[in-house]
């Protein structure tokens, strides 16, 4: 991401015309929207308990949303740990990258909350599957998305009322997955990440 290019630059003495930023790639063919029907509200999660991911923001946003929408859910992936119980949360822990797309697309709105990312998979992925995420608007979440277009970037203190009005707003939440899945076409397919990597080692050879 330019952010941690940035960083770098910040305590380094790199020329930093000799640093290349290539963005992760994702599988657009795996990870693609499919109609999957469900009468429950999901949000999704997707990462480690830990406080850099920002799970204590999406279990404080849960319990608020809970109190306006009886009928909501959050999934928890990627975690063997499980917590103690709570009315609503299914953890369903570690999932093979083959079945992510699934739940993915179950989902109604990704929730990725982290407070320090580069070039952050899950984002992609979600996007590629034609669904909205709301993240915080820090480090290398912001340069996936474009606020309101594709997805939604807010404060740490504003993000369970910017979920809030997502569920409230259909229409947007349909604008703004489709839009996910054209950003990820557009920009961040593996065929896209290949041919960077390849030009970046072309420039290289051409410089010897």
């Amino acid at each position: 991401s330019n952010y941690y290019k940035n960083e770098i630059l910040k305590y380094s003495n790199f020329d930093k015309n000799n640093i290349r930023v290539i963005p992760n790639g994702v599988d657009e063919k795996l990870f693609s929207p499919t109609e999957s029907k469900s009468d429950k509200k999901i949000l999704l999660f997707v990462g480690g308990l830990s406080e850099r991911k920002g799970y204590s923001l999406v279990i404080n946003t849960f319990k608020e949303l809970k109190k306006s929408y009886p009928d909501i859910e959050l999934w928890v992936l990627g975690n063997s740990k499980i917590p103690k119980h709570l009315s609503g949360v299914r953890y369903l822990g570690l999932v093979p990258n083959q079945k992510m797309p699934d739940y993915y697309n179950r989902a109604i709105i990704v929730v990725h909350p982290s407070f320090n990312e580069n070039c952050p998979k899950v984002i992609l992925e979600a996007m590629s599957c034609g669904k909205p995420v709301v993240t915080l608007d820090v480090t290398g979440n912001v340069e996936l998305i474009d606020n309101y277009v594709n997805g939604i970037y807010t404060s740490k203190q504003n993000f369970a009322n910017e979920v809030s009005k997502l569920l409230e707003n259909e229409d947007l939440l349909k604008k703004l997955g489709e839009n996910a899945r054209k950003k990820v076409l557009n920009s961040y397919t593996f065929d896209k990440m290949f041919e960077t990597y390849i030009q970046f080692y072309n420039d290289i050879e051409n410089t010897r």
